[in-house]
């Protein structure tokens, strides 16, 4: 997921996080697929990514590692945006955080392609000028491309 630093990525961010470490970790298939899994975490924080929850195996019966979540500025992820891209079989989820509109659409534009694809875009129209720029290089690179138009809340009126 791309999201351009702010108020509102940090927000989205810090919700994220206490959905990751309050589910439960899945079943996975075997040790080879946990053990896949570990070195592509491992091989993402090498490359700049910062592992905020989870990585780790928990106990239980079968194969199980923790919902992980990492986080990586744009800067890092364009550095190495093809190593950055690998698939993580389990519940891993990657969140790159762009500087700006500009850098986002460098990250959009480098992006390999993907079954889908979604834009979480502002219902009182306030980015369309920015979705007019993403949806298209989005559209080249995934078989579905998704817009789901989302109603903003501030951190303080939160239910």
């Amino acid at each position: 997921m791309i999201l351009i630093q702010g108020l509102q990525s940090d927000s989205f961010f810090q919700s994220t996080l206490g959905l990751f470490r309050c589910s439960a970790a899945g079943l996975l298939l075997g040790q080879n697929t946990l053990d896949k899994l570990r070195e592509t975490i491992a091989r993402m924080a090498r490359l700049g990514a910062e592992i905020v929850t989870g990585g780790r195996e928990q106990d239980g019966p079968g194969f199980r590692l923790e919902n992980t979540l990492l986080r990586v500025s744009g800067d890092a992820f364009l550095d190495h945006p093809l190593e950055l891209q690998v698939e993580a079989f389990g519940a891993v989820s990657l969140l790159v955080f762009a500087k700006d509109e500009g850098q986002m659409l460098r990250i959009v534009d480098c992006l390999e392609g993907n079954l889908a694809g979604a834009i979480y875009s502002d219902s009182l129209d306030k980015d369309d000028d920015l979705y007019a720029r993403i949806e298209p290089l989005l559209r080249r690179k995934v078989g579905v491309c998704s817009t789901i138009r989302c109603r903003r809340v501030s951190p303080s009126r939160r239910p």
